[in-house]
């Protein structure tokens, strides 16, 4: 009896554990299901044989080109404008050539360098030289360069700052451009065209024709654009070193009786040369002529009077 209860039980057990391991344990058959709906329509046709990938890569906006790497950026602020800077100094200095030399190597720590100079040396070489220089240097080095070319001056004379704004020249040039490189794509397109439907020499000339016209501008819109992104990048700055004896002050003497006196004395000493001289002249050069000229006039005046004194005294 026992033992029938046992088995039963054991019976019992089984049948448990088999139906809660058939809720619990996942079902191994395949599942059936029907076809995906197809994905909402985004815009535009998908082409045959494009994968889900692709398809969703064509709803995300297209990139924006990169810069061409000019100065100008159409998408600069209003304050982000195209500056060429310049300034015109005159410093006074003890030694211009000193200074000179250490505005040559201000320039040089700065990145920049001389574009011309020329020293000029007075008619009284005790006076020293006076240079005339200019220099370019990084446009934002141009404060900085101020700075230290005056700290070699004494002191500065004059000094004129100057800034031209060429964004809106600029921003044409580089509309220009960009209107003139898409012409320059269509005319090679139309040439490929023309190459392999026409073959006419006359059509294939006109266009290379239009082509080296295009061309022509291109370059020179892009001449003028590097020089004006040189231009901005390098501020040009004017120099005019003169040295402190030319500057010398204007001192006012007092009155020296003796000194007005020998000023007088030297006044009626030169004059009386003069009068001397005038004399001498008269001697060597007046005197000659007069004897050349005179004599000759002279003898002829007399001849005159007397012949007119003879034809008085044949008159009856």
């Amino acid at each position: 009896m026992k033992d029938k209860l046992l088995l039963v039980a054991i019976v019992l057990l089984t049948l448990l554990i088999g139906a809660c391991g058939a809720s619990t344990a996942p079902s191994s058959a395949p599942t059936t299901r029907g076809p995906l709906p197809p994905a909402p329509a985004l815009g535009f046709d998908s082409q045959p044989g494009e994968s889900a990938g692709i398809a969703q890569s064509k709803t995300q906006p297209a990139a924006q080109p990169a810069a061409d790497g000019n100065v100008f950026n159409q998408s600069q602020s209003a304050s982000d404008r195209l500056i060429i800077k310049t300034a015109n100094l005159t410093l006074i200095v003890r030694d211009a050539e000193a200074s000179l030399d250490a505005i040559k190597g201000i320039t040089a720590g700065l990145g920049g360098f001389i574009s011309n100079s020329q020293s000029t040396r007075a008619k009284d070489s005790a006076s020293g030289v006076r240079v005339s220089m200019t220099l370019r240097v990084p446009a934002d080095k141009y404060d900085d360069a101020l700075k230290q070319i005056k700290q070699t001056a004494i002191r500065v004379d004059t000094e004129r700052l100057g800034g031209q704004d060429i964004t809106e020249e600029y921003t044409d040039l580089n509309a220009r451009l960009r209107n003139l490189e898409a012409t320059e794509k269509e005319l090679l397109a139309l040439m490929t065209t023309v190459r392999e439907k026409s073959s006419r020499a006359e059509d294939i000339l006109a266009v290379q024709r239009e082509l080296n016209n295009i061309r022509g501008q291109i370059e020179q819109l892009k001449g003028r654009m590097q020089f004006l992104d040189r231009s901005v990048a390098l501020a040009t700055i004017t120099l005019d070193l003169i040295p402190e004896s030319l500057e010398g002050p204007v001192t006012t003497q007092a009155w020296d009786p003796a000194r007005v006196a020998r000023d007088a004395v030297r006044t009626l000493q030169n004059l009386l040369q003069g009068l001397l001289s005038v004399v001498i002249y008269a001697l060597i050069l007046v005197l000659p002529v007069a004897i050349v000229v005179g004599v000759p006039l002279a003898l002829l005046v007399r001849w005159l009077r007397n012949r007119r004194r003879a034809t008085v005294a044949a008159k009856p």
